[in-house]
């Protein structure tokens, strides 16, 4: 049993998790990091087809099989290379233009090690979890597939322990009105994040 979510078709994918991927197509064409990006914890990958039609490229990062198997089947695209590979061990060839990671920290105890990996491989990272002041992680139904969630100044703090500071935060309620605002009122947090320089 997993989370993930095994979409094979966009209609299947939750209202959130689309618009996120819009967030961030919007952050990186504003911002002109429309090379390379690494869509970190992808699952099955329609983040990461999503983002192949702004970028010039994606690598797709994904430890599950099943979800591999999904994304070769559903959401291949030319510009994308996905890695069915434990987060930790992959290197990339050279840094890349950005890093989108979505709902995936939560999920791991590794959290720390992940976030330091992405401060290297890149100076801009956008990144989502949920929001602790908002939805606590012990609170009834407890998620099982969670080891913890955040509070905005815990993350900030985990993200400037690797020199990334949030240069503005998005946050989300759930449910039928999923839609993205300014700020960190939402059950889940959304930080746009430069690296600071040494």
């Amino acid at each position: 049993m997993s989370e993930r979510q095994m979409a094979t078709t966009m209609e299947e994918v939750r209202a959130d998790h689309r618009l996120r991927y819009e967030l961030a197509i919007e952050e990186l064409k504003r911002r002109g990091k429309t090379g390379t990006v690494i869509d970190a914890g992808c699952g099955v990958g329609y983040g990461s087809w999503m983002l192949s039609q702004a970028v010039d490229n994606v690598i797709s990062i994904e430890i599950n099989e099943e979800a591999h198997d999904i994304y070769r089947k559903h959401w291949q695209r030319p510009n994308i290379t996905f890695h069915n590979a434990d987060l930790l061990s992959f290197e990339p060839k050279e840094r890349v233009d950005a890093v989108v990671c979505f709902e995936f920290i939560e999920h791991v105890e590794f959290y720390d090690a992940a976030i330091k990996k992405f401060s290297e491989w890149s100076e801009f990272l956008i990144i989502s979890t949920p929001n602790e002041e908002v939805r606590p992680h012990l609170q009834e139904p407890v998620n099982p597939f969670h080891f913890r969630h955040f509070r905005p100044t815990e993350l900030s703090d985990a993200l400037g322990k690797h020199r990334l500071h949030v240069e503005s935060w998005q946050c989300q309620r759930s449910g039928a009105k999923p839609e993205i605002h300014a700020g960190t009122a939402g059950k889940f947090i959304i930080a746009i994040c430069q690296r600071a320089a040494a």
